[in-house]
């Protein structure tokens, strides 16, 4: 009873983010089991989700809103955490499987007039993907740093409120084209937070798109052959 009990907590805690530190400040993660009721969610920078089959769990439509910052109905934070433009933001995640190899790369969207992260047009700031020179993946570097990964704001980014995005992608069942046709293969895990930029940049950078949106399933790096 012991080891079901443990192994279900494993899987409803699976890639789940634990807290951020932006520009030196650290805060919480959001935790759907707890935090959905909004005297949680005011506290929180990041975006309040629903939770997922299993638990926290991965999304797995790559053409499904669940994309842009995991499940809906998402949950407005309370506030956005403060960041000059060229500060690091580092993500800490709660756990991660060895066998689930991947990129982790993360995106910054200016927050749109109606708040709505769906409209957001995002631009990528940060990726670790495969190295094969080494061979390992970006999950495999995030392990080795005790789960965390570390990134910076643009420096000459234009301030603003920006929705940073922040995600794994799992690849160990993207490789059969008949089931990521029908449900994405790849596995996503991503979350949102909001930020406050500040400073005297003027740099809007070029965008890649929406979420959903800005992947499809045949993308190179979602698919894999």
């Amino acid at each position: 009873f012991l080891i079901t009990v443990l192994s279900a907590g494993l899987v409803t805690a699976h890639g789940q983010l634990k807290s951020f530190v932006v520009d030196g400040n650290a805060y919480p993660a959001f935790d759907p089991a707890f935090d959905y009721d909004a005297k949680y969610v005011s506290k929180r920078i990041e975006w309040g989700f629903a939770k997922g089959r299993g638990g926290v769990g991965p999304v797995e439509r790559v053409d499904g809103k669940d994309v842009a910052c995991r499940f809906a109905p998402l949950k407005e934070p309370g506030f956005a955490a403060p960041a000059r433009a060229g500060s690091e933001i580092s993500f800490k995640w709660l756990d991660w499987f060895q066998s689930h190899k991947g990129p982790v790369i993360t995106y910054m969207g200016l927050l749109p007039e109606n708040k709505d992260p769906y409209s957001a047009e995002f631009f990528k700031i940060d990726e670790s993907a495969y190295d094969p020179k080494t061979r390992t993946w970006g999950t495999d570097v995030l392990m080795k740093n005790k789960n965390t990964r570390t990134v910076t704001i643009p420096s000459d980014l234009k301030p603003g409120t920006y929705i940073v995005r922040h995600e794994i992608i799992s690849l160990h069942n993207a490789l059969n084209d008949d089931y990521v046709k029908k449900s994405s293969g790849a596995q996503f895990y991503p979350n949102c937070i909001n930020v406050e930029v500040t400073g005297s940049g003027t740099v809007s950078p070029p965008t890649v798109g929406k979420f959903p949106g800005a992947y499809k399933w045949d993308d190179k790096g979602i698919l894999v052959n």
